[in-house]
């Protein structure tokens, strides 16, 4: 497996670089004018200053390939002598932001802990309510357990979380008046008090994409046990007199897990691309409301890294998906590919 990891990884350099190639064009070459948004007065010459001194008069590979070098060198380098404690090059470009002339890197490490406070929660809760509901629900298959569980699970997936968020903000924040419907980020957590205020902000967003995520993940592994629990194997351990226990969480369980953790691995990403809606919903100020005023304010360095950011979280749980194949199941043997 260590083969196989060091060959992934030396194939993940390459791959990342075609990655972020693919977004630059694409974004790039998108009608998009980072002036567009000044009033109408300013002179079209100075309009082109303007535009020179964001880099756009440089062409295309230039500016791609100065942007790799601020990504992959520069920006490394930084948070290197940042953890060490160093004084660093001053004079060492970074990537900015074209709306606000920050680095844009700065930007998401100050947005980062919001959206790991609700998008990261609920995908850990949305994935320890998942697996027992997926267990449960198979062995007990068309038991009324099974029967709620389907039905919840066929709701949550199939309604869009935007309307999710409206209902919940129109019955519990307008009608109960039970939690807030906007999120503070400027809140801080000192003491109990201040934890319960957090929690109460926190319930509405976290519920509403721990409902998605449970509902995607119950379905694969109610899917995957059911298809194991009717395997020869299990039928042979039940006529050698195992026990029931033994015999759905060792055998059964373990076999069931290898591809529901693709969709629990392949899903961190996409939850940290689908809370766009969700964080515009309740006003959470994280990575998915950054990249929206990016979008819109024609901030193509900010759009890019974190669009990239995005596409390289695809390519690292990749790898750890097929990593925890070769730790769930022992007769896969990557060194042999």
């Amino acid at each position: 497996m260590g083969t196989y990891t060091l060959r992934r990884l030396l194939f993940a350099v390459p791959t990342l670089l075609f990655i972020s190639l693919v977004i630059f064009l694409l974004l790039d070459l998108a009608p998009s004018d980072p002036t567009a948004n000044l009033p109408l007065t300013i002179p079209p010459e100075v309009r082109q200053k303007i535009r020179e001194s964001l880099g756009l008069g440089q062409p295309i590979h230039v500016r791609y390939l100065l942007w790799c070098k601020q990504f992959f060198i520069n920006e490394p380098l930084n948070v290197l002598e940042a953890l060490l404690g160093v004084s660093g090059d001053s004079e060492r470009l970074r990537v900015l932001s074209w709306q606000t002339r920050s680095p844009v890197v700065d930007l998401i490490v100050e947005r980062l802990p919001q959206t790991l406070w609700v998008v990261g929660l609920s995908y850990v809760i949305g994935v320890l309510i998942a697996i027992p509901i997926g267990i449960i629900s198979a062995y007990r298959q068309y038991s009324w357990f099974d029967q709620i569980g389907t039905f919840v699970s066929t709701v949550g997936f199939s309604v869009p979380t935007f309307f999710t968020g409206v209902l919940l903000i129109v019955v519990f924040s307008v009608g109960l008046g039970w939690f807030p419907s906007i999120y503070d980020t400027t809140h801080r957590v000192t003491d109990w008090s201040s934890f319960l205020v957090q929690a109460r902000q926190m319930a509405m967003p976290v519920f509403v994409l721990a409902l998605y995520n449970a509902a995607q993940i119950a379905r694969f592994m109610r899917a995957s046990m059911l298809e194991n629990l009717g395997q020869d194997y299990v039928r042979t351990a039940r006529g050698k007199g195992f026990h029931e226990r033994r015999i759905l969480f060792v055998h059964v369980l373990r076999n069931s897990m290898i591809p529901v953790v693709t969709i629990i691995a392949l899903g961190v990403p996409q939850v940290f691309g689908g809370a766009i809606i969700t964080e515009q919903i309740f006003k959470v100020n994280g990575l998915g409301q950054l990249l929206i005023v990016a979008i819109q304010g024609g901030d193509l360095p900010t759009v890019q890294t974190l669009t990239f950011i995005f596409a390289g979280l695809i390519v690292v749980f990749n790898l750890a998906a097929d990593i925890l194949y070769g730790v769930l199941d022992p007769t896969i043997r990557y060194d042999q590919r």
